[in-house]
This record gives C-alpha cells, sequence and structure tokens, in this order.
C-alpha cells in the first residue's frame, strides 16, 4: 500500500498522520509532538515513522509556518532549518511537497463540516463560491486567500499578514506600538497578535502602571484575565482583541471575501471569551463608509487542529494529478 505522510510544522508544534494510496487519511495514526521534544524536524520524522512501524513513504506533504519559496526553509517562530532534499531522506522518499501552513488550512476548509465551524459573528449563510479568507493568530500571524476554480477546485494563496505594519488608533495604542518597536525600527502585525505578543503587551501595561511584572505565558494571562484576577491581564486581552479586530477588518476590505473569514490559531483561542463581545465586532465593523459593508461578510471560529492535515491531503491529491499530466 502506498504511504502518504502529512504533516502539519507550527511555530511551537508538530502534527503528523499518514494517508493511503487513496489520500484517506489514517486518522489512528494522528500524533502531535513539541517542537522543542527534537533538534531538527528531520528527526522528528524518523522518530515518528518509526512509532508507526514504518521504514520509508511513498509521498510526503508537509505544511509550514514559514514561506517556502526558497530551497531552505527557515521557519518563522522556531530555529529549524531545513530542505526538501533533507526532507526526503529523513522520510525515505523521492516526493516530498512544502506548502505554507495557512495555504493548507485553505484547502482543509472544503473538508470541514458544521461541527468543526463555529458561528462568531455576522451574516450565517455563505456564499460558497465567494471568496474565503483564513487566518491564523498563535505562535506567529498569518492569513491565507481562498477562490473558488470553474472546474470546482480551490486555489490558495498564503500572504506574510504577519508583517504587515501594526496599525494603531488611540494614544494607549501607539504607545504600545513604540514599545513593540523598540530597537526594530517597527512593530509588525506579529508583534501584537501571537502569544508572544500578548507576553510583551502584558508586560508594557504592567510598567506603565507601575504594577510588579508577573512573568506568564499567553494562555496564563488569558486565564488570569478571564477569572478577573489580574486588571493588567484583562487590559492587555481587550486591547489586543481590538487589534485583532481591526486588523481583520483590513484584510476583509482587501480582499472581499463574501465566502467568509475563518479564525483559527491557539491565541485565537484564548481570545474567545473577548471575541464573543459586541466590542470586538464593533471594531471589525468600524471602517467608516464601509460599515454597512462590513456586516455583510460571516466570521467562523475554526475548532480542528487537524484542519491543515485534511489541507495537505488535498495538497497531495492535486500535486500527484499535476505529476500525472491530469
Amino acid at each position: 500500500m502506498s504511504i502518504s505522510l502529512l504533516a502539519d510544522i507550527g511555530g511551537t508544534n508538530t502534527r503528523f498522520v499518514l494517508a493511503n494510496n487513496n489520500c484517506d487519511v489514517l486518522f489512528d495514526s494522528y500524533e502531535a509532538f513539541r517542537n522543542t521534544s527534537a533538534e531538527s524536524p528531520e528527526l522528528l520524522i524518523k522518530r515518528y515513522m518509526k512509532r508507526q512501524g514504518i521504514d520509508s513513504c511513498d509521498h510526503v506533504v508537509l505544511a509550514l509556518a514559514a514561506p517556502v519559496n526558497e530551497e531552505e526553509v527557515v521557519l518563522t517562530n522556531h530555529n529549524w532549518r531545513f530542505t526538501v532534499k533533507s526532507i526526503s531522506a529523513a522520510s525515505m522518499s523521492n516526493d516530498v511537497l512544502f506548502i505554507n501552513d495557512l495555504e493548507a488550512l485553505g484547502y482543509g476548509l472544503s473538508e470541514l463540516g458544521a461541527e468543526q465551524l463555529q458561528h462568531l459573528a455576522g451574516p450565517r449563510s455563505l456564499d460558497k463560491k465567494g471568496p474565503r479568507i483564513v487566518i491564523g493568530a498563535g505562535t506567529g500571524f498569518n492569513a491565507a486567500i481562498v477562490t473558488q476554480l470553474e472546474n470546482g477546485e480551490h486555489f490558495v494563496k498564503a500572504m506574510e499578514a504577519g508583517h504587515m505594519t501594526l496599525t494603531v488608533e488611540t494614544q494607549d495604542e501607539f504607545e504600545l506600538w513604540q514599545y513593540l518597536a523598540k530597537g526594530r525600527g517597527r512593530a509588525s502585525v506579529e508583534r501584537a497578535i501571537s502569544g508572544r505578543g500578548i507576553e510583551q503587551t502584558y508586560q508594557w501595561f504592567c510598567q506603565r502602571n507601575s504594577t510588579p511584572v508577573v512573568h506568564m505565558n499567553a494562555r496564563d494571562i488569558s486565564i488570569a484575565a478571564s477569572n478577573q484576577s489580574d486588571l493588567m491581564a484583562e487590559k492587555t486581552m481587550q486591547t489586543i482583541a481590538n487589534i485583532f479586530a481591526r486588523t481583520i477588518g483590513d484584510l476583509v476590505l482587501a480582499f472581499l471575501p463574501t465566502g467568509g473569514i475563518f479564525l483559527s490559531g491557539s491565541v485565537t483561542r484564548a481570545m474567545m471569551p473577548w471575541l464573543r463581545r459586541a466590542s470586538f465586532f464593533d471594531a471589525f465593523v468600524a471602517k467608516g463608509r464601509q460599515y454597512d459593508l462590513m456586516h455583510q461578510f460571516p466570521l467562523y471560529i475554526l475548532n480542528d487542529d487537524q484542519a491543515a492535515l485534511h489541507g495537505c491531503k488535498i495538497a497531495a491529491k492535486q500535486h500527484s494529478l499535476r505529476l500525472r499530466g491530469m
């Protein structure tokens, strides 16, 4: 039986699953690992394959939290460097395909059922043939645009949205921008909307309010804010949610995704109590003369951590068809 190895390599975690010769996912083979548990993705692939009892793979598709237009891939938020050649050697495969992780999420949207999506705001009806945007906020930030071709297939183009300049509106936000930009010359979207961004924003609020800085990770900050046990954590999460809403709104104006906006990632999930508030949607639609237009776009939360792996499966199918000239 032909075996395909599908992997979603993020900035913090790597998820694996196998697929058969029909590109059907073998769900029993799913495993996830912390990136810090291995010195390289090659070693992690070898470990996974050994645990699955396989010596080689016919095809490998990796969804990567990095630009993939270069021979050598450097993960944006983890110190891994690798190439198609090194992955080929580790997996004993002559057919290795790299795609961006948001590109994989974009392909994976067509595989998701209602139980994997949670309506957040806007209309519930979708223009099924309209363009979609998938946005990931976690270790880093990025987005992809999904369009449907005449033959029914989807074309997905990943962005580098995390490196857009962070836009601010209030004096407090401008002062935060200056703090995040210190030593860098500018503050990007990812400097705020990411796990590290939450941590640095919390530190800024503590320093600004002469409050002792409690060193917490993004998850603990969100929990403290939800419990209302730390005022600086509450201010942090509300500020990040406002910036998130505004950034999503800017992307919507650029691409007009009548097929919906789909939000994913660990930071998105951590912000859920704030995303459900009216203030989030108010910030999203606050686009001046385009206020009414902004109400036309549905927002959904993507709840499936394996969505990118489903996208890898679709990319593998399309890649196989191209190789066969079909």
